[in-house]
């Protein structure tokens, strides 16, 4: 969940987002992703400059290695954020996804009081 210089580019390959949900220490997302074998990043990464927030930036990143012309597979995924979660200081996190379904980019999660 470590930000890399290569996660600068999270934006440029969007992902048709169906729906975005916590349940614990997960974040789970339904996607629709062109499909390929080819390698691909897909993770969470956090802005390490956010991290001493309450509300720190976490970032939905899919970065496809070439242009591929194949079809589309929805897809869910669990990403675990107990360690971010964990911290004394953290009361949530706000998950950017460059979303090419909806108007929406910026989903808050917010701990249980």
């Amino acid at each position: 969940m470590t930000w890399r210089p290569e996660f600068d580019m999270w934006h440029n390959d969007k992902v048709y987002l169906y729906s975005t949900w916590r349940s614990g220490k997960y974040i789970n997302v339904h996607v629709r992703l062109t499909y390929s074998t080819e390698p691909r990043i897909f993770c969470l990464a956090v802005d390490p400059g956010t991290i001493d927030q309450k509300m720190p930036d976490v970032y939905l990143v899919h970065i496809i290695s070439k242009d591929v012309d194949y079809h589309d597979r929805a897809y869910y995924a669990s990403f675990d954020i107990s360690q971010l979660w964990s911290l004394p200081n953290v009361e949530g996190i706000r998950l950017h996804v460059a979303n090419s379904n909806l108007d929406k980019q910026i989903f808050t999660f917010a701990k249980p009081q």
